[in-house]
């Protein structure tokens, strides 16, 4: 790879990053946030790998999202989605709309 169409395409994902970040920073949180369940994954099948390389068994390495997944990670979501929604107003109309006409139990 050339070090122009490296340099190029450093300046474009910093412009597409600062724009996204304005126009809709929940997006950009979620991508954050969907970009970290990846790499705790690929870093949980590599060491996975490496063991079983290394010691000949079939041992797994659980990513630390899949065995915490409980109220606090609930509550983290949630969190994510209400500020998505927060972020673009025709979502929020359209959200609230969708709870005014659902009944509630609780």
């Amino acid at each position: 790879m050339r070090m122009t169409g490296f340099i190029i395409g450093t300046i474009t994902g910093m412009a597409a990053a600062a724009y996204l970040s304005k126009k809709r920073p929940g997006m950009v949180a979620w991508a954050g946030a969907a970009t970290g369940d990846i790499i705790s994954s690929v870093k949980g099948k590599a060491i996975g790998a490496v063991m079983n390389r290394k010691f000949g068994q079939s041992q797994s390495v659980q990513p630390t999202s899949a065995s915490s997944a409980g109220t606090a990670n609930s509550a983290e979501s949630w969190g994510q989605i209400e500020m998505l929604v927060n972020s673009d107003p025709e979502l929020k109309r359209q959200a609230e709309e969708i709870a005014s006409e659902t009944p509630t139990t609780h």
